[in-house]
């Protein structure tokens, strides 16, 4: 480079030839250039997805509702995003919800062989006649036998109560109790403790078991010839038979009239006849419920 200065300044170039300085490119334009590439690509990408994927909802993309024809036998149903394969579904499945208690699955209370409709109210108050006349031809015993029969054989699932009654009315609970094995055995001592006696208040009887308005079932149990526990004024000279008719309205009106909330009861007359029978025929027809003759 020195020789060629010389040479200039001879040529009367005082300063000498000076080469040519190359041009630097700017590292800022350089840089920005680049940047400016990334950034457009990336937003084409994210205009490509918005425009070609369609709306996410949940955890995951869900295609069309509609079922996609495919093209073979069976249409494909629609699939989301993060769900899990078709023969895997039922292990991920929550679990059932229990089912509901169903009243059917409840074995009803038998009395006589007859089936007892619990279902309204899953309880049954027994009433059960302890009258004088029960004691003829062994009817006490074989009541006793069948009511302790007929509550052993009830479900845990049931309350119950019994009230037997001649001219005196007993509870054997004050309120209903639950079907344990407790109280049935404790049931079975306390109706075996009893011997016929007295006269019959059928009505009270029966208004005392509807006054558990919680109740929707009762049986009773009964000879039929209902004669105490309501004054009616008496004549020399009616006849015997008009007598009875009377009182034995009077008692079905004080039932009728203690059952508001429309309990049923079944009635099983034990060796009713006549007038008798007839008497605990209307009381099971005016609830609703039925009746049965039982020797």
């Amino acid at each position: 480079m020195r020789a060629d200065r010389d040479k200039a300044r001879a040529r009367g170039d005082p300063k000498g030839a000076q080469p040519p300085r190359p041009r630097k490119s700017s590292p800022w334009i350089s840089g920005n250039l680049v940047e400016s590439i990334f950034a457009a690509l990336i937003l084409i990408v994210i205009i490509a997805l918005y425009c070609g994927l369609p709306e996410a909802k949940g955890q995951g993309y869900t295609y069309p509702q509609q079922p996609v024809d495919s093209g073979y036998d069976l249409p494909l149903q629609p699939v989301r995003f993060g769900d899990p394969p078709p023969e895997r579904r039922h292990e991920l499945a929550p679990p059932a919800d229990p089912p509901e208690d169903d009243p059917r699955d409840t074995p009803p209370p038998i009395f006589y062989g007859e089936e007892i409709d619990t279902e309204k109210s899953d309880s049954i108050v027994y009433v059960i006649d302890i009258s004088g006349s029960m004691r003829v031809d062994g009817r006490m015993a074989r009541a006793q036998s069948e009511l302790i029969r007929s509550v052993s054989g009830l479900s845990g699932s049931l309350s119950f109560n019994v009230i037997a009654y001649s001219d005196r009315l007993y509870n054997f609970r004050d309120t209903r109790v639950p079907a344990t094995p407790k109280n049935k055995a404790a049931l079975s001592k306390w109706i075996l403790s009893f011997n016929p006696h007295g006269y019959t208040a059928t009505g009270p009887a029966c208004a005392r078991a509807l006054s558990d308005r919680g109740n929707f079932s009762v049986v009773l149990l009964t000879d039929g010839l209902p004669n105490w526990g309501i004054h009616l004024p008496r004549h020399p000279n009616t006849p015997l038979v008009t007598q009875l008719a009377a009182q034995f309205a009077a008692h079905r009106g004080v039932i009728k009239e203690a059952n508001p909330h429309g309990a049923t009861i079944d009635v099983f007359g034990i060796a009713a006849s006549g007038l008798m029978r007839s008497f605990c025929q209307a009381v099971s027809e005016d609830s609703g419920g039925s009746y049965y003759d039982v020797p």
